[in-house]
């Protein structure tokens, strides 16, 4: 028996299923029934989305569904003409699609035909991603008579039929197909001649939404390999390959090429039987992907069905999984538990995979994909956000200057400056371990505060100084940008801890070439022209204060406000003769009394002298009273014994012993 020609076929069909009269046109179905269908078709194909241009994507998944010869480049080519080389009436324009896929069947021809009726619509478990078959009617809303030649068929669907009283699902046989459809090793062409509107110029709208196609449309998909645009305004080639994890995405635009990469996860979980979902039916295992990007971050993060919807995660990743959506394919139907399910694998995969990925990566900048709950743009998406920051909270991943993964509550992140570096890696706060995070991770605190990490403050600076020798031995220009980066994260309000801890930690360099902390007697010098006498007795021990260094004196003095920020929080007093003799010099003379030379009393008699007017009478009063006068026999006179003291012949016309210990 001799096998019907595809165009005996369609005749076939049209006259089985529509009651086709092939002289008149007309059909025989009841004209209430096709009054009926025509309507429904057309308000299905007029409200499927809310774009006109979404239809592109099913035309894309189309092709993602379609079946490749082997050793094929599964490839889709959309092209856009100015003109409409099927003179199709009342039209301007045309769209063009062009696969290499293998080529249409009868059975794709009677599926497109009618409502419902696609043949992928129950093998879901095979990996096809179309489900309604109704998608291709939404071509209707740009085109009134899509014309569809594949594989010896070549026909069209006309939006409106007088004779029929039906449109939209009735195959009509072209007997001249235009010659753009001749295109080589493409055995599918789909060609859409655009509506001319008064309201809206289609063809323009079209071209402007073919601008906003990026090259992670065909990221999830298995098949689809490369994807061409070509339209008056742009020849863009998108590209995929995968070696391994990597999947890379290529975009080829007037004469550049951009290359993205992305790390790639994918998961393959058994569905639970107790989740019933009729449009699921018979499903038993469904794959869920992630891909975090390599070297770049996102600017958008649409949620993926395979193909993209309208629905922002908020995530630094893409995500994409088997969700039910709304007719428009633009969002996810929330309520259903099926999606509820999937999110909830989505939530547990993401957050294994970045808790594995994060505790070993020594590529700093992929600590990005950590997701901050303020970016979730949809509460359907909050579980997602949620179950990855407790998991990752809970996981040593945060590495320390020494290397070593730490939790993030044991950590704290500093601002990743240079002079950090010599600081102490660990320090005791709270009876726990706490570690100072490697410098790079300083950009993305604000993720890492989620984790349980805290900033570098005060206090923890302070004691992070206290466990480092090596900062006892820094420059004077060190401790400048120390005491900028105290000034700067200064507490505002009630320091008294802060001020407390400060006071007691080495911050302070000094002339004598060491790091003291504020509980000292510190002095910057009031005027360098004075000098201040030693004093050191014959054992060697000195007077207990410091001078601030000359070094970061000068240093301080080119910045006056930080200047006087540190001296106030670390008491450092300026050294003027009366707060030397008051503060230093009557205390050390006591103290030392029995040690001091003859050589270190003279010269501090000599400096009260040369500043006695400067001195108030109380401060004169009590060191004379005070102040001893050695004796030529060894011992000291001070002033409340009932001796009788002789000044020594060459010290007789000393005006500073007749000064200072006149009666």
């Amino acid at each position: 028996m001799p096998t019907e020609s595809p165009k005996q076929q369609i005749i076939a069909y049209r006259q089985s299923k529509y009651g086709i009269n092939e002289t008149t046109g007309r059909t025989n179905l009841n004209s209430e029934v096709r009054s009926d269908l025509h309507n429904s078709i057309q308000n299905l194909s007029e409200g499927l989305y809310s774009k006109q241009s979404h239809f592109i994507f099913e035309l894309i998944q189309n092709a993602e569904d379609n079946i490749y010869d082997k050793g094929a480049v599964p490839e889709l080519v959309i092209e856009l003409l100015a003109d409409d080389p099927t003179n199709t009436l009342g039209c301007k324009g045309c769209l063009c699609i062009y696969n290499n896929e293998l080529g249409f069947e009868f059975a794709n021809i009677k599926a497109i035909s009618s409502i419902g009726g696609s043949t992928k619509a129950k093998a879901k478990a095979k990996g096809y991603i179309g489900e309604k078959g109704i998608g291709f009617k939404s071509v209707f809303a740009v085109s009134p008579q899509p014309h569809i030649i594949s594989n010896g068929y070549q026909i069209c669907f006309k939006e409106k039929d007088e004779q029929a009283g039906l449109g939209y699902v009735i195959p009509y046989w072209l007997e001249n197909i235009p010659s753009c459809a001749a295109k080589a090793g493409f055995n599918t062409v789909i060609l859409l001649p655009l509506k001319q509107e008064e309201h809206q110029d289609v063809l323009a709208r079209i071209g402007d939404e073919l601008l906003q196609l990026k090259p992670e449309t065909t990221l999830f998909l298995n098949k689809l390999q490369k994807l061409t645009l070509i339209t008056p305004k742009r020849h863009a080639s998108f590209s995929k390959t995968t070696k391994g994890a990597m999947t890379t995405l290529s975009r080829t635009e007037n004469s550049e090429t951009l290359v993205q990469h992305y790390w790639l996860q994918r998961l393959l979980v058994n569905v639970p039987q107790s989740l019933q979902e009729e449009k699921r039916a018979g499903v038993t295992k469904r794959d869920i992907s992630l891909a975090f990007p390599i070297g770049h971050q996102l600017t958008s993060s649409p949620l993926f069905a395979y193909l993209p919807t309208e629905m922002e995660t908020g995530l630094p990743f893409l995500i994409n999984a088997d969700f039910l959506l709304v007719a428009s394919r633009e969002s996810v139907r929330e309520s259903l538990p099926w999606n509820a399910w999937l999110r909830e694998q989505v939530a547990k995969f993401a957050a294994d995979k970045l808790s594995g990925r994060l505790s070993t990566t020594r590529k700093f900048d992929e600590f990005a994909w950590i997701p901050h709950k303020l970016r979730c743009t949809n509460l359907f998406f909050e579980p997602i956000f949620q179950q990855i920051i407790s998991e990752l909270s809970q996981h040593p991943i945060l590495p320390d200057r020494h290397g070593q993964r730490r939790l993030a509550s044991h950590c704290r992140i500093d601002t990743g400056e240079d002079w950090f570096n010599v600081l102490s890696p660990t320090y005791p706060v709270d009876s726990q371990a706490q570690y100072l995070l490697e410098p790079q991770l300083a950009n993305f605190w604000y993720l890492l505060e989620q984790l349980g990490a805290k900033q570098l403050d005060v206090v923890a600076l302070c004691t992070l100084i206290n466990h480092s020798d090596k900062a006892r031995k820094q420059n004077a220009a060190w401790f400048l940008t120390l005491y900028q980066w105290l000034q700067r994260h200064w507490p505002q309000t009630d320091d008294r801890n802060e001020r407390a801890i400060a006071v007691c930690s080495p911050l302070i360099k000094t002339s004598q070439s060491n790091v003291v902390s504020g509980n000292c007697l510190i002095y910057e010098p009031s005027n360098k022209r004075i000098s201040f006498p030693q004093l050191v007795d014959s054992e060697g021990y000195q007077a207990d204060y410091y001078l601030l260094d000359n070094k970061l004196r000068s240093l301080l003095l080119a910045d006056t406000a930080c200047r006087e920020f540190i001296k106030d929080i670390l008491n450092i007093k300026s050294l003027t003769p009366t707060e030397f003799v008051k503060q230093v010099a009557l205390p050390f003379t006591k103290k030392r009394i029995a040690s001091l030379s003859d050589t270190t009393l003279w010269q501090l008699t000599e400096f009260i002298f040369k500043h006695w007017w400067d001195f108030s009478d109380e401060l004169k009063s009590d060191f004379s009273k005070a102040f001893p006068i050695k004796l030529s026999s060894g011992g000291w006179y001070y002033r409340n014994k009932n001796l009788q003291v002789v000044t020594p012949a060459k010290w007789s016309g000393s005006e500073i012993w007749q000064t200072i210990f006149a009666e």
